[in-house]
């Protein structure tokens, strides 16, 4: 795909453009888009107390700018196996950077859609966690807007379902 530019005198077709020659907010070396990528990866569904779960389906994709990553996952299980503990997206795209020291939460992300849980829960959300190349959930049960707990293995069944978006810092 060729991008146009606009100069001077009329309009002209460039066929591919270095990334430092892009420069968002300034001249500055610290404005150059440097880093581009989109890609796709395999999340593994697993808990902080081991095991990983069978799957019926499970797919990701990702976009990369800069240090900035926002990775999109399906995966539906088959069998939750030997889970233990908190459940989780297993393999990132990239490493989580850690930037906020007194925290392991590293920045946010959203679950739009989820079935085969096994308590009233009305809300799931999932964050990554420094250093890792991994998301943890957690979730708010029945009507209450203050309680908020981890998603434990045993808060799902073995056909349990996502969709999510991870948005967060790579190192």
């Amino acid at each position: 795909m060729a991008l146009t530019q606009i100069t001077g005198t009329g309009i002209g077709s460039v066929d591919s453009l270095t990334p430092t020659t892009i420069q968002l907010g300034g001249s500055g070396s610290a404005n150059a888009l440097s880093d581009y990528e989109e890609g796709t990866f395999t999340p593994n569904f697993t808990a902080t107390g081991g095991g990983e779960a069978s799957y019926t389906s499970r797919e990701g994709s990702y976009t990369k700018i800069g240090r900035i990553v926002v990775a999109h996952v399906r995966i539906q299980i088959s069998a939750k196996n030997a889970l233990s503990g908190t459940v989780q997206i297993n393999n990132l795209p990239f490493t989580v950077a850690n930037l906020l020291s007194t925290t392991a939460v590293e920045a946010s992300g959203s679950v739009s859609f989820y079935s085969g849980v096994t308590s009233s829960i009305s809300f799931i959300s999932t964050f990554p966690v420094a250093s890792t190349i991994n998301s943890q959930f957690h979730y708010t049960a029945g009507n209450s807007a203050t309680s908020m707990g981890s998603l434990l293995a045993s808060d799902i069944t073995d056909d349990f379902n996502l969709r999510a978006t991870v948005t967060y810092f790579t190192t």
